[in-house]
């Protein structure tokens, strides 16, 4: 069984899930991507869950993390 502290080490995306209830989690906030599920998901769909994000409270380091810097970080030959 996975430690709490292993849990953390995941890498999580925000697909489909940006809403009060599931962003504030366990993850380690440097592991948390933005996520659309698209082309899975309808765009209206993909809309509904970016504004969400984009509603929520964080500050400007941490949402520029979650919208591309931690992805950066993880594959940084697509950083531009």
């Amino acid at each position: 069984m996975a430690s709490f502290a292993e849990l953390r080490r995941f890498s999580f995306d925000t697909a489909l899930t940006a809403n009060p209830d599931t962003l504030p989690t366990f993850a380690d906030p440097t592991h948390i991507t933005f996520g659309g599920d698209f082309p899975y998901a309808t765009p209206e769909t993909c809309a509904y869950f970016t504004q969400r994000l984009d509603a929520y409270p964080l500050d400007d380091r941490r949402r520029a993390a979650i919208n591309h810097g931690n992805a950066e970080a993880l594959f940084p030959r697509l950083a531009s």
